[in-house]
């Protein structure tokens, strides 16, 4: 009757024990999963910040070209009024509209 109670008893502590690392094996399984998630949510954070960076850059690189487009198309009209004044026998404009040029463009400040 004894030895019945205390295999009883063994039977009872190795259940435990079972039960115990069980939920310690799915704490740790589960640990895992969240710092898988939290590693994923930090890589879609990064690729997502890569691509703003990019959209930026992107967006600059247009704006410059725009600026540059502008520039260009005023050196043309200033060459055409030049040639125009200069048949017509009157002054330059170049100096003015070249002060113009010169001067940091609306546009490209931040």
């Amino acid at each position: 009757m004894v030895l019945e109670a205390v295999r009883e008893q063994m039977a009872l502590e190795a259940v435990r024990e079972q039960m115990a690392l069980e939920a310690v094996r799915e704490q740790m399984v589960l640990e895992a999963v969240r710092e898988q998630m939290v590693l994923e949510a930090v890589r879609e954070q990064m690729a997502l910040e890569a691509v703003r960076e990019q959209m930026v850059l992107e967006a600059v690189r247009e704006q410059m070209a725009l600026e540059a487009v502008r520039e260009q198309m005023v050196l043309e009209a200033v060459r055409e009024a030049d040639t125009k004044a200069m048949n017509l026998g009157k002054a330059s404009v170049a100096p003015s509209v070249l002060e113009v040029l010169s001067s940091p463009s609306p546009s490209l400040m931040f």
